[in-house]
């Protein structure tokens, strides 16, 4: 054979090897997540104010008048991410008068005071009077759920954890 097209194509197996190992180089850590950067801290979604979201968590809640939600996560994003994220769904929802009322006659309540996150602040009253009850939150909630009611104002803020 002749020398030079020998020489060809080994110049081209040694070109297409490199750049094989060169686009191996930059799509493998990608793949497996070692080129990610770890985050300071859980995000959080916006506010949303879906109904139907809050109605197909809680179905047993009465109609809900209005809904202000988000979710955020447990714990900041690590590299490579180890195991499922943890999630925290809180918001405040306006339940009707009846079912406040209902409830309060239903259930024991206590005093009690919820975390309320910053951005769902403006959607709670101000100087809201918060009980809480273990068995509503048994009966109405899913999981590990926590429900916060001011009577007067007819809001209801929960606290749902997921995994």
């Amino acid at each position: 054979m002749n020398q030079r097209l020998l020489l060809g194509i080994a110049a081209a197996v040694v070109l297409c090897g490199g750049a094989v190992c060169y686009g191996a180089a930059r799509i493998v850590p990608a793949l497996l997540d070692l080129d990610c950067e770890p985050s300071s801290t859980p995000s959080v979604s916006p506010v949303y104010t879906d109904v139907t979201a809050v109605a197909r968590r809680f179905p047993t809640l009465p109609p809900i008048q209005t809904a202000h939600w988000q979710t955020r996560e447990v714990r900041p994003r690590t590299c490579p991410d180890i195991g499922p994220m943890d999630y925290i769904h809180e918001g405040a929802v306006g339940l009707p008068a009846e079912a406040v009322t209902g409830y309060r006659g239903a259930y024991a309540w206590q005093p009690a005071t919820p975390e309320i996150q910053p951005a769902l602040r403006p959607y709670v009253p101000a100087a809201a009077a918060w009980t809480g009850s273990p068995a509503f939150d048994a009966a109405i909630g899913a999981g590990d759920t926590r429900f916060f009611l001011d009577a007067a104002s007819g809001t209801l803020y929960y606290v749902l954890r997921t995994t």
